[in-house]
């Protein structure tokens, strides 16, 4: 974009009164603002406030500014001030910077051009003719300040304070509201009616109140130099105190001179006593390295031998292992055999005994069968008498009826056998089965047991090998006191325990995160030892000195209880859904157990996991559970819940790793689970026992019940068949005389005893092979029976492999554990025998520089000294404290000092009189500048009144009074009266009186009174004129130019939104080319 089409999208005009009489002017008259420092030759904003882009080069020393309202004029003038390093209080538009950034624009660039010309230019070597200012502020907040010369390069490396330099040089002051006044300034000053606020107000003008500050400045400066003549003083007379001292100094030091060559000589035998004695360390740490070497070799050797005997003795403890399993393992065949054989065997015997109840039942009936046959044969025979057909005959009648009645009871009584029999058959297979399966269950409770015996074996061997796992995490000293508690175990009343986190873990179920949280809480508690009295914790002590133990943990004194507190009599539970710290740890230890419920109240502490499951039971008082005391989360942080004397608050823990609980291996938790399985299992088949044998017993019960009614129902049935034949037998006289009938019933019952016979002999023959598989058997179970005998009767043997094995695993862990101890010893060993050899280097290095020392001192005649090196240190000593306050530095050094010290003095001296004759020549010039600034407060103030009544005299007729500035330096206030012709003050009217018009002529009064004693190369006012109607504003406005052509070299801006076509009219024509009109258009 060209600055031709830049310009013009200013949207603002320059005018003149007549371009030919501008073009007319000698270039020098138009340029006569530039030979002036620190007046403006150009603006130039983009994106600031409504201006996209604006550029005014000012040429003329009077300058118009006009536009509509809205057009940005205002904000040509804000730009100027924050351009010159002004902040948003000064303008009172915005509070912050970023506010003045044009909409969707991403910074705003403002750029004021200033002269540096004539007798006050700023550095012109450095800058040129003019000195560029621009600041770009950006949108994010972020603001930068350019400085540029007249070639518009940069200026880099210039102190901070650089650009407040230039103004203040240029005396150019952004906040003084008589060098820029803004509209809303000017509004303010129409409304301040308190004389107290004008009279603030004059003194910000007029630059009185910062030549006061600099005044006040100074007397601290003042201040500062009267202490430091002080200081000077103090520091004078410590001086002299030292002079004082050296004058003794050296006269003592002259005296100990004979003393230094008495120390000298003695400095030679003590030499050569080190290097004697030096000699004798060095031979005595050889022996004791000797002697270190040698037990080290003992204990390698030992090391290697309990290596030996812990492989023998695992190696041992391994065959055992293998043969105990092969016995039990035999052992379980064999009994599972038996108890098949056994099942065989009750089978067997339960289908013989139903055969021989067939066997009976057959024989029964086939004796029926022949005694039925033997009354039909009996009968048959009589039937051929002729006698008795008569008699049979009359009694047929009542033969037949009883006859019926004795069939009906044999079909019930059959009946009734056949269901008891059915009945009592169901029963004895219910109750093999059920013997059977108790037999069965038996068998699986046996395997459980030894299945549960061999994993608390082997989970008493793991924790045993874990416990030193554990120990051995606690440290080194734990592990030694461990040791020593157990070599000194009659010492103590009763045994110490500890450390207490030996004895606590985290149950196995719960997440690893809790376990740091509950190790970081209890802290120290953990390492802490327990001891039954006083005397056990006195013995303690002296084992933890015994055994050098550094970090020694803490013992806590307290009766050793035989069970565990009850939580329902001595303490109360927390009622919450959630678990107590108490709940969450496996304790091994009842004395543990109460430890922690004594000291840290666990069963009063609750877990939870997260923070919001916390605050729901911790925040107000009616949800805290009762006898809850505090809420631990898994995240690490603490929740006291409020209280009737406390509020509820929270602290955050400072977590660590967990290093004493949850040290439990996979495989120990395996086996646990396993076990507790094959519990829970061992549990169930014990119900499941107890229940069938309960049921076995109703049923054999039911069973005998059964055969009792299968027994009564038979003889029945067998008494109803007897009277039957005896009936038949009595009444054969008077059956049917059809012998066809009896002959073929006669065969018919011949031909059912025939198949009785063949369905015994089949029973029979069943009966013998049942007879002979129960014998075989029988057999078998009497040989298993026999090697089950034999069998346990190595169960001796096996108690005894398993006492041996034990024997052999406390053997095996003493061997461990004395390789442990001289692992330690080893390592103590080895670590005296680094630091003797260290030792043993630094004797012969000492031999060898104390020889050399010797050799040096006594010039290679080494001698051995009379007296013992500790007598020849006392005597040095004493010497060293005779000779020590020239030990340090010789008598020529304190001689040094002493004239040092005597030229210093008097410098110091004279210093003190100068600065003290400054001092009183700069009070004298303080108070002359105080007495000055009253002389000129007093004349600017009257060169003010006297300024301000001329001008309130020309509007005299106008306001048909007069106005007069009274301005009281002694009270600090400033008046406007108002008076009458003859000077009397008029009461009835005052400054909140007036109209807008009139206070506009009363503020430009006192602005144009104070112009005369403001001194800066421009002024700047904005909207003066907003209040006036056009006849007052040609008044003010001729008034303002006359007065501002008397002073060229000083720049004048004007903004005013009611136009400038009227300034003609004051101007002549050789002056109007002094003025310029630059009207300003609305921005699209």
């Amino acid at each position: 974009m060209s600055s031709k089409s830049r310009t013009s999208s200013a949207s603002s005009r320059r005018s003149s009164f007549s371009a030919s009489e501008s073009d007319e002017e000698p270039p020098t008259k138009r340029s006569r603002i530039s030979r002036v420092a620190g007046t403006i030759l150009r603006i130039r904003l983009e994106d600031f406030m409504c201006h996209h882009f604006f550029e005014w080069k000012i040429t003329a020393p009077i300058n118009f500014v006009i536009g509509a309202n809205g057009s940005g004029k205002s904000s040509i003038l804000q730009g100027l001030v924050l351009g010159l390093l002004g902040n948003t209080k000064d303008i009172k538009r915005y509070t912050r910077l970023t506010n003045f950034v044009k909409k969707e624009c991403s910074k705003a660039v403002i750029e004021v051009v200033l002269s540096n010309s004539g007798e006050e230019s700023y550095r012109p070597e450095f800058y040129g003719d003019r000195i560029t200012f621009c600041r770009q502020i950006y949108a994010s907040g972020k603001t930068i300040l350019i400085i540029k010369g007249s070639d518009d390069l940069v200026r880099k490396n210039y102190p901070k304070d650089e650009p407040r330099r230039i103004l203040d040089a240029f005396k150019i002051y952004v906040d003084n509201p008589l060098v820029i006044l803004h509209q809303e300034t000017a509004k303010e000053l129409l409304n301040v009616e308190k004389p107290e606020n004008l009279f603030k107000f004059f003194m910000k003008a007029s630059m009185l109140d910062e030549i006061t500050y600099y005044y006040q400045e100074a007397d601290k400066v003042l201040k500062d130099v009267e202490k430091n003549i002080q200081w000077k003083e103090r520091n004078y007379h410590s001086s002299q105190e030292e002079f004082d001292r050296l004058k003794v100094d050296i006269k003592a030091i002259e005296e100990k001179k004979e003393k230094i060559a008495a120390l000298g000589e003695s400095r030679k035998e003590y030499a050569c006593a080190v290097m004697h004695h030096n000699k004798h360390l060095a031979h005595q740490s050889k022996l004791k390295l000797e002697e270190l070497e040698e037990s080290r070799i003992n204990f390698n050797n030992t090391l290697e031998n309990l290596g030996k005997d812990k492989s023998a003795l695992q190696y041992k403890i391994d065959a055992i292992n293998k043969r105990i399993d092969i016995e039990k393992a035999g052992t379980s065949k064999k009994e599972e055999e038996f108890y098949q054989i056994q099942n065989k065997e009750e089978n067997a015997r339960h289908r013989l005994n139903v055969l021989k109840s067939k066997i009976r039942d057959a024989d029964a009936e086939i004796e029926e069968i022949k005694k039925e046959k033997d009354l039909r044969l009996n009968v048959y025979h009589s039937r051929t008498d002729p006698k008795k057909i008569q008699e049979r005959k009359l009694r047929k009648e009542s033969r037949a009826r009883k006859l019926e009645e004795i069939e009906v009871q044999i079909e019930e009584n059959r009946q009734k056998v056949t269901r008891e029999g059915e009945k009592l058959q169901d029963l004895r297979v219910k109750d093999d089965e059920q013997e059977k399966e108790i037999l069965d269950m038996r068998h699986r409770m046996g395997i459980l047991k030894r299945e549960i015996e061999d994993y608390e074996r082997q989970k008493s061997e793991l924790s045993r090998s874990n416990a030193s796992k554990r120990l051995l995490r606690f440290g080194r000293d734990p592990y030694n006191i461990d040791i020593g508690i157990q070599e000194n175990r009659k010492r103590f009343t009763k045994t110490p325990i500890g450390p207490v986190g030996m004895y606590v873990t985290l149950r196995p179920e719960l997440p690893k995160s809790w376990a740091n949280v509950i190790e970081s809480f209890l802290g120290a508690g953990f390492r802490a030892y327990l001891c039954d009295n006083s005397a056990d914790c006195r013995e303690l002590f002296e084992l933890f000195k015994s055994k050098q133990v550094h970090n020694k943990p803490k013992v806590f004194t307290s009766k050793f209880l035989k069970q565990r507190h009850d939580r329902r009599s001595n303490f109360k539970k927390v009622q919450c859904k959630h678990p107590t710290l108490i709940d969450l740890l496996q304790v091994e230890n009842d004395i543990v157990y109460n430890y922690l419920i004594d000291q840290f109240n666990l069963e009063s502490i609750v877990m939870c996991s997260t923070q919001a499951e916390a605050k729901l039971i911790s925040t107000r008082i009616e949800q805290v559970p009762d006898n809850m005391t505090m809420v631990l989360t898994s995240d690490g942080y603490k929740f006291f819940p409020p209280t009737r004397r406390s509020s509820y608050r929270s602290y955050y823990m400072d977590i660590q790793t967990a290093r004493y609980l949850g040290l439990e291996t996979d495989e120990q938790h395996q086996k646990e689970n396993v076990k507790d399985s094959r519990c829970d299992e061992l549990k169930e088949l014990k119900k499941r026992h107890t229940e069938l044998e309960k049921k076995l017993t109703k049923t054999k019960n039911a069973i005998i019940v059964c055969d009792d009614a299968k027994k009564e129902a038979n003889e029945r049935y067998n008494e109803a068949r007897r009277i039957k034949n005896s009936v038949m037998s009595e009444s054969g006289d008077d059956l049917d005389e059809n012998l066809e009938d009896f002959e073929r019933m006669i065969q018919k019952l011949e031909g059912q005893i025939k198949g009785k016979d063949i369905e015994l002999i089949t029973l029979k023959d069943e009966k013998e092979e049942v007879c002979s598989e129960l014998q075989e058997l029988s057999q078998k179970k009497e040989k298993l029976v026999d090697v089950m005998q034999k069998m346990r009767s190595k169960q001796a043997e096996l108690d005894r492999l398993e006492k041996e094995k034990q024997e052999l695993i406390q053997k095996k862990n003493y061997a461990m554990k004395q390789m442990k101890i001289i692992e330690l010893k080893q390592r103590d060993i080895l670590l005296k025998i680094e630091s003797c050899n260290k030792e043993n280097e630094k004797a012969i290095k000492r031999l060898e520089e104390s020889m050399k020392k010797a050799e040096a001192m006594t010039e290679n005649q080494i001698f051995e000294p009379k007296e013992d090196i500790h007598m020849i240190r006392e005597r040095m000593n004493l010497l060293r404290k005779q000779t020590r306050n020239t030990e340090g530095s010789s008598f020529d050094g304190k001689l040094v000092r002493f004239k040092t010290l005597n030229a210093q003095l008097k410098k110091e001296k004279e210093d003190i009189e100068y600065l003290q004759a400054h001092l009183k020549s700069l009070s004298k010039q303080s108070t002359a500048r105080k007495s000055s600034l009253m002389v000129i407060r007093k004349t600017i103030a009257r060169t003010s009144m006297r300024s301000f009544n001329m001008l309130s005299g020309k509007f005299e007729q106008k306001l048909g009074c007069t106005m007069k500035l009274a301005i009281d330096l002694s009270k600090r206030r400033i008046e406007i009266r108002f008076c009458d012709g003859d000077g009397n003050q008029l009461q009835q009217k005052e400054l909140s009186t007036l109209s807008g018009g009139e206070k506009s002529y009363a503020q430009m009064c006192l602005i144009l009174s104070m112009w005369e004693s403001l001194q800066s190369p421009f002024r700047v006012l904005d909207e003066w004129d907003v209040y006036l109607d056009h006849v007052n504003r040609v008044d003010i406005s001729k008034e303002l130019l006359l007065r501002s052509i008397r002073k060229e070299d000083v720049q004048t801006i004007m903004i005013s939104p009611q136009g400038a076509t009227d300034i003609r009219t004051h101007l002549s024509r050789d002056k109007q080319h002094l003025v310029e009109i630059r009207e300003i258009f609305k921005q699209k």
